[in-house]
């Protein structure tokens, strides 16, 4: 293991440890006076048996597939949608999910700003966005240990050390920006209508990225899916710190 990689892999753990103080700090940071969290952590509370299983199923399904990248079946799948996408490069179709997904996949540092501007902000609902970034935040941890532990069937370079492309950052951080917030404000809709309209754009939001990222060809299918597993697990931790 190079210096670089230890580096990396430190850096990685790091942003975790941080995002978890940072959400235990935004618990606490609200106390009782914020109006609307102790509701919300007692009907996230509702949520944890289930949400205690989807977890390692999760988890489960994101190592069984990392592992599988490496067979045939799993390349040839990915090889054949590739090729079914590729003739859509270039249309505007493209262009359009290329601006999308730069948009909805802020860079770490910029995501960094956005946490100090919510806690100098002290507003009411400061801590539950601070909560929401605190998790984006461990997410990019999360996500730059797996793409040094993974095999490296297709690589990219961060600071001259090569990196796996499994999972997919940015369908990951969809899932986790989508599942939290339903986390967090889903449980406060009381009537139907409103909460069909919440679910359908959470579940929405993750495929419309993952689409994005494989039509632009800066994924492939299976890189996709082992993101949003990985995102759905890491959900399940953030919401459990409540």
């Amino acid at each position: 293991m190079t210096r670089m990689t230890m580096f990396l892999l430190a850096s990685g753990i790091g942003l975790q440890l941080g995002s978890f103080l940072g959400m235990g700090w935004m618990i606490h940071r609200a106390g009782s006076g914020l109006l609307g969290w102790e509701a919300v952590a007692a009907r996230t509370s509702m949520w944890m048996p289930p949400l205690g299983r989807g977890f390692l199923g999760f988890l489960v399904g994101f190592l069984l597939l990392g592992w599988a990248t490496q067979l045939s079946p799993v390349q040839s799948v990915d090889r054949v949608v590739r090729q079914h996408v590729s003739q859509r490069q270039g249309s505007g179709v493209a262009l359009a999910l290329n601006a999308l997904t730069r948009l909805a996949d802020p860079p770490p540092l910029l995501l960094g700003a956005v946490l100090v501007a919510v806690m100098l902000a002290g507003r009411e609902r400061a801590p539950m966005l601070g909560f929401v970034t605190c998790a984006m935040v461990g997410a990019f941890g999360l996500e730059l240990c797996c793409k040094l532990w993974f095999p490296q069937v297709r690589t990219s370079q961060l600071l001259g050390q090569p990196l796996s492309s499994y999972p997919s950052g940015t369908a990951m951080r969809a899932m986790v920006l989508a599942g939290v917030l339903l986390g967090l404000w889903g449980p406060a809709w009381h009537h139907s209508w409103p909460r069909v309209w919440l679910w359908s754009a959470v579940a929405g939001w993750p495929m419309v990225i993952g689409t994005s990222v494989v039509v632009l060809r800066w994924h492939t299918l299976s890189e996709v899916v082992g993101g949003l597993l990985l995102g759905a697990a890491w959900v399940g931790v953030c919401l459990r710190r409540l």
